[in-house]
């Protein structure tokens, strides 16, 4: 307690020699907020012009909304279930949907109609991504498993848009074939997969479930326990084999998308915190906050200066990422002005892990660094002149 104490008042002390330093901290990072879905949105994705923003409901709907004005253009209906994924195409005239009623539809933008079923991927679609050529489509499936059973045939898949064929499949995967035998089996269901710019890399966020015995495994009978990692993989395309695991995740991750640029990967997560990584070396770059409930879709803008991310209630939020409002996580508590509370929450946290609000640097730990960047963005605001 005493040492907390005393970085608090060194912070406090480090305000009041920057006092006149300028203001670098943006207020709000919100741009606008859209609203039209009856139940939560799942996906969110931006047309290649960046003026068109798609969305996928709980509602079973599909809705084409104008960037600018936050107004719908078009609903699209077909679905029969929770739509759980969309994604344009490259050139902006096709629009994928991946559904819980088990298909893939294309769409027609300019018309709204239906232009191919993909059929059924063996169960609920959980996310689809296009290749940056249009040439092909990547599928997550969900898997949901019934009572006393462990074996779903869980798959990433790769279909050539031309013709609705597979092209390529990566299966769930097992320790040992024959379940009498397993001891311990892990499982991974895929929940959203996003291609490179490049279209050599899939990113796929999956939910990673351990199975143990914890009786010998006599027969298929047993007590067994079961453990959830979230996990966020990125697989060379061609090669199928595993490039980087960025981290397995102790609060579930729903969604990920590569910026243009595909050196940054964005993740949203079920405790309302989104994650910006860097591609090549796996780190965490920045923690954006304010969500009141999970984040179930993020989507980079075509020139990477803006997220938009999808809700529980049903409502989308556009954000801003240029380099004046990432650094925004420095108001912790999220209250639109980074104050003495922020600077209490942090000093309060000081030493703790797992804190996504009080870790402003998105380093793992609440540390020295945090104090500093919150106690320089409360210092930047004293010394604004008031408008």
């Amino acid at each position: 307690m005493k040492i907390k104490t005393h970085l608090f008042f060194l912070s406090i002390l480090f305000i009041i020699l920057n006092v006149y330093l300028p203001n670098t901290i943006a207020q709000d990072y919100t741009l606008r907020t859209l609203r039209g879905h009856l139940d939560s949105v799942r996906s969110v994705s931006f047309s290649p012009d960046g003026q068109t923003l798609a969305s996928g409901s709980d509602d079973g709907m599909v809705r084409l909304w104008d960037v600018n004005t936050g107004e719908t253009l078009r609903t699209l209906r077909g679905h029969l279930d929770s739509v759980r994924s969309v994604s344009f195409s490259p050139d902006g005239q096709t629009l994928a949907s991946g559904s819980w009623d088990r298909t893939v539809r294309l769409w027609d933008v300019n018309t709204g109609e239906t232009l191919q079923t993909l059929g059924k991927d063996e169960g609920r679609v959980n996310s689809v991504s296009f290749s940056p050529d249009g040439q092909t489509l990547a599928t997550g499936r969900h898997f949901s498993f019934p009572y006393g059973s462990f074996d779903p045939p869980t798959t990433v898949r790769l279909w050539d848009v031309n013709t609705g064929k597979t092209l390529w499949i990566l299966k769930g995967h097992v320790d040992n074939p024959n379940p009498a035998l397993r001891r311990r089996s892990v499982y991974f269901s895929p929940r959203s997969v996003s291609f490179s710019p490049d279209g050599q890399t899939l990113a796929i966020v999956s939910a990673d479930t351990t199975r143990t015995k914890i009786f010998p495994p006599i027969g298929v009978t047993g007590t067994f326990t079961y453990r959830t990692d979230y996990t966020v993989r990125l697989l060379n395309v061609n090669a199928g084999g595993t490039l980087k695991i960025l981290t397995r995740h102790k609060y579930s991750v729903r969604s990920v998308s590569f910026s243009p640029d595909g050196q940054t990967l964005a993740t949203g997560r079920d405790d309302g915190m989104v994650r910006l990584w860097d591609v090549n070396t796996g780190e965490t770059l920045q923690t954006l906050g304010g969500h009141a409930g999970r984040v179930n879709s993020v989507s980079f803008s075509p020139d990477g200066q803006t997220l938009a991310t999808g809700r529980d209630d049903g409502t989308l939020l556009l954000w801003d990422l240029t380099p004046s409002t990432i650094s925004n996580t420095a108001d912790v508590n999220q209250d639109g002005i980074v104050n003495i509370i922020d600077l209490t929450l942090v000093a309060s946290n000081f030493g703790e892990t797992n804190v996504d609000a009080a870790d402003v640097n998105g380093d793992g730990v609440v540390n020295i660094v945090d104090l500093t960047l919150v106690a320089g963005a409360f210092a930047g605001n004293a010394a604004a002149p008031e408008q």
